[in-house]
């Protein structure tokens, strides 16, 4: 997590003072399918120079675990609504529990513009609705998913990110969900170098994602980021390695 504050109790005689939370904005960016052992789990961190970067402005939690199915779908709904899930794959099925977009839309003006949900694959548009009869086509965020909306194909994280700094500087939204979709494609064709790559381009992202904030005079000082993943891959000598 990277953020401009630490936020603590202060004790004062018998009474605790909370100190008020100075985070206005909360960007979760999630970077597809990237392994351990080529980012975190490599002691030179040769791949992800710009997250190094970031650590010094922030806080590190390695005891994060995905325990669920390991789909991109289903690792993406357990991050959004807190809770394990299975579901189709393909952007067919959707979530039963709402995620964290409807629950914030819910609790204030229902203003969508205040949750985004951008992503590189278009199946993740699943995430912004669900079934629960309470939620059901009811406070859902906007969004910018694949190349036009669900079932339209991917897109480059290129784009995503670009549509991502667009959206944060001209609406400023309380909550944005940032889905890239490398290195998790380029590992599933089986070229390494292209996996390698695409580690290398998503922490640079990263870094603007980061470097934008700071220069925004909106966001800077009151912007949460969250950089993590969906799930990880196999181990080199467990099935077929990197490539699932």
């Amino acid at each position: 997590m990277l953020c401009d504050y630490c936020f603590f109790f202060s004790c004062y005689g018998h009474d605790d003072v909370v100190q008020p939370y100075h985070t206005k904005h909360v960007i979760v960016l999630l970077i597809d399918g990237a392994r351990w052992s080529e980012t975190w789990g490599d002691v030179t961190h040769a791949n992800i120079p710009h997250q190094i970067e970031l650590l010094k402005q922030g806080v590190l939690l390695t005891n994060f675990y995905n325990n669920g199915d390991t789909h991109t779908c289903s690792g993406h709904v357990a991050l959004s609504t807190g809770i394990y899930q299975t579901i189709a794959n393909d952007g067919t099925q959707l979530p039963a529990e709402p995620g964290v977009g409807q629950y914030l839309l819910s609790q204030n003006e229902n203003n969508s513009s205040n949750a985004w949900y951008i992503t590189s694959k278009d199946k993740l548009a699943v995430l912004v609705n669900c079934t629960d009869v309470a939620y059901h086509n009811l406070f859902m965020p906007s969004t910018d998913c694949g190349v036009n909306g669900l079932f339209s194909g991917y897109r480059d994280d290129s784009t995503t990110i670009n549509h991502a700094l667009k959206v944060l500087q001209q609406k400023h939204p309380q909550f944005m969900f940032i889905s890239l979709k490398e290195p998790d494609v380029s590992a599933h064709t089986g070229n390494w170098d292209a996996y390698i790559n695409g580690i290398k381009s998503t922490d640079a992202y990263a870094g603007q994602l980061w470097n934008f904030i700071q220069q925004d005079e909106e966001l800077k000082n009151t912007t949460s980021l969250f950089i993590t993943n969906d799930h990880g891959r196999h181990l080199n000598n467990v099935l077929n390695g990197f490539i699932d």
